[in-house]
């Protein structure tokens, strides 16, 4: 695996090919919050289920939320 700042730079220039137009598909395994912030879209899965999809500040949220939730139970 990648340390975390070689990670960051690699998703830095993959969103300056993405700004050129190219489509850009990435799998990232926990991945630090500030490395998705790069993203236009996130779709998240788990157990091979989309459970999440959309710009990251509401994929944060919904996340964050449903893990409050879960801690509940």
């Amino acid at each position: 695996g990648l340390d975390a700042t070689t990670a960051l730079q690699l998703i830095e220039l993959l969103q300056t090919f993405a700004s050129t137009g190219r489509t850009v598909v990435v799998s990232i395994h926990q991945p630090r919050p500030e490395a998705l912030t790069h993203f236009d879209k996130l779709t998240v899965v788990h157990h091979g289920e989309i459970i999440a999809f959309g710009h990251p500040n509401t994929v944060f949220s919904w996340v964050y939320a449903s893990a409050a939730t879960a801690g509940r139970k």
